[in-house]
């Protein structure tokens, strides 16, 4: 019997191991004091479990025994998968942070985002994207819901150039809200991308999924013009806006799909769309 205990507390140890070890080998993502506090919980139960496994009684050990059990499922859970039925974090490829960062500046750079609008209306377009993730009925779309809340958090971060507001009690666990009212971007973003994970969705993922898209409808492919400080769409632009951005060059990149951009247009305008982009690349 006192080898089955030793066991059992062997067994609720690793267990206990097992849920903060995928935290530990995050980059950033994580909520160091969530991880901390899992980690005193770790220590302690261990601890205490080694310390009287031979003189506790029978339904205390049965119940740490069944503290493990919980720990070791909740810990190997399997991922959420889609109301199709289908693992979509094993079907999207996944995308580093750092090149996902620069590729969402230099695509901000070139779609004049930092010239033409201000971190206060990229703050309003990421609250339209946190109420997308709010109504999200699939995986897909609460992933790219993640995704595209940090591109908004990218480009607010890159045109904010004021101080942090550190009269407000920022903590570890404070709220992204609180966040962003001190201004303080870098935090916000981490916070996204620990809330992903948190919720079961790989943060690569959901960057790659907001840049790339499922069928190349990631805001990498996006072609539109600056409209009153918000980036409209091609398929929201009227017919000159839209000869505007072939005079900017935006129809040029192989990447870009021009057959559905001329599906919004009638023959006549896509000549003169044409037309127009022709004129600069021979000029």
């Amino acid at each position: 019997m006192m080898i089955i205990r030793v066991i059992g507390c062997a067994y609720t140890a690793f267990a206990s191991w097992l849920s903060i070890k995928k935290p530990l080998n995050q980059k950033n993502e994580g909520l160091m004091m969530r991880l901390f506090i899992k980690i005193i919980i770790f220590i302690a139960a261990t601890v205490a479990v080694f310390s009287v496994a031979i003189h506790i009684p029978d339904y205390v050990y049965w119940a740490v025994f069944a503290y493990g059990s919980i720990l070791c499922i909740l810990a190997n859970k399997p991922k959420i998968k889609s109301n199709s039925g289908l693992n979509m974090t094993y079907e999207i490829p996944e995308m580093q942070f750092s090149d996902f960062a620069r590729e969402v500046t230099n695509w901000g750079d070139s779609r004049k985002i930092y010239t033409e609008s201000t971190w206060q209306k990229q703050l309003e377009k990421y609250g339209a994207e946190r109420a997308e993730l709010l109504y999200a009925e699939t995986d897909k779309d609460r992933m790219d819901a993640y995704g595209d809340q940090l591109v908004c958090l990218m480009h607010c971060r890159n045109m904010y150039t004021g101080a942090i507001d550190h009269s407000l009690p920022i903590k570890p666990l404070s709220g992204i809200e609180q966040l962003l009212s001190a201004r303080n971007f870098d935090m916000a973003i981490k916070w996204v991308l620990s809330e992903a994970r948190e919720a079961g969705y790989s943060p690569e993922k959901c960057m790659h999924l907001a840049w790339e898209g499922e069928n190349k409808d990631g805001i990498k492919y996006r072609v539109g013009l600056m409209v009153k400080k918000i980036f409209t769409k091609w398929d929201d632009l009227t017919h000159d806006q839209r000869i505007e951005v072939a005079k900017s060059g935006q129809l040029m990149p192989r990447w870009v799909d021009k057959e559905r951009c001329k599906s919004f247009c009638s023959d006549y305008d896509w000549f003169e769309i044409t037309a127009a982009e022709e004129s600069v690349f021979n000029s």
